[in-house]
């Protein structure tokens, strides 16, 4: 099965973040959350509302659906998935196309801003290098690229090399990551700390009862909140300008 039949397989059962993002609801709603706190902003500063904006994989059309609650009316979104389309197209007023990010039907120097979110294939440097140089034939020379994915290794550093093959020069880069998040599983850790501390205390005949009750207890949360912090840690979002 390609990447095209598992995303259109999983779709076809799933709507909102749940179709785009092969996660827990907690992960997920987190997840969204932190992206957003990150996004807009981003989005609010380089994105003028007169702009033509292109998004490259935009799954359901969760991120157009807020650029156009957000005032832009001159959208289009492409996705490979079929299912995925089809959800967008009932929830935004964008035009949208199927489509792959390495052989775009879309003539040159065509947007004011192109967003990739999530979409870069990182195990291919090939795919990596046709899908970016997509991005920046398709946008104007002065006008900007915004990516979000997690970067490891190198990944930045390839990024940025394409980039500026094609004339686009990073000018922005931030982590999406959560101080309030990184505080909450501090916090969980204090607890369940605590909690199993106090299990030694008890006499020999309660501690197992006790020990099962703290597990039982302690948030199953922690443990998942550790592995999404672990990936926003290295989720961040590059902004290119043309230049």
């Amino acid at each position: 099965m390609n990447d095209k039949e598992k995303w259109d397989n999983w779709a076809k059962t799933r709507t909102d973040t749940e179709a785009v993002m092969m996660a827990s609801s907690l992960i997920r709603k987190y997840r969204d959350y932190i992206e957003k706190k990150v996004l807009l902003p981003i989005f609010k500063k380089y994105i003028n509302k007169n702009d033509i904006v292109l998004e490259m994989g935009c799954g359901n059309g969760r991120w157009i659906k807020r650029l156009e609650e957000n005032g832009i009316k001159k959208l289009i979104g492409i996705d490979f998935s079929k299912e995925l389309i089809r959800q967008a197209k009932s929830k935004c007023k964008a035009t949208f196309f199927i489509s792959n990010s390495y052989g775009l039907c879309l003539s040159n120097s065509k947007f004011d801003n192109t967003v990739l979110l999530q979409v870069i294939p990182h195990n291919n440097i090939k795919k990596l290098r046709v899908a970016l140089n997509e991005a920046c034939r398709v946008t104007k020379i002065n006008g900007k690229i915004i990516l979000m994915d997690e970067f490891v290794e190198n990944d930045i550093e390839d990024v940025k090399k394409i980039m500026l093959k094609n004339n686009f020069k990073l000018v922005k880069i931030k982590p999406v990551r959560s101080e309030w998040l990184s505080r909450l599983i501090t916090s969980l850790r204090k607890q369940f700390d605590k909690s199993y501390k106090e299990s030694s205390t008890i006499s020999t005949k309660n501690t197992w009862k006790h020990f099962i009750k703290v597990i039982l207890e302690a948030p199953i949360d922690l443990l998942l909140l550790n592995i999404l912090l672990k990936k926003l840690s290295l989720e961040s979002v590059l902004v290119f300008n043309g230049r």
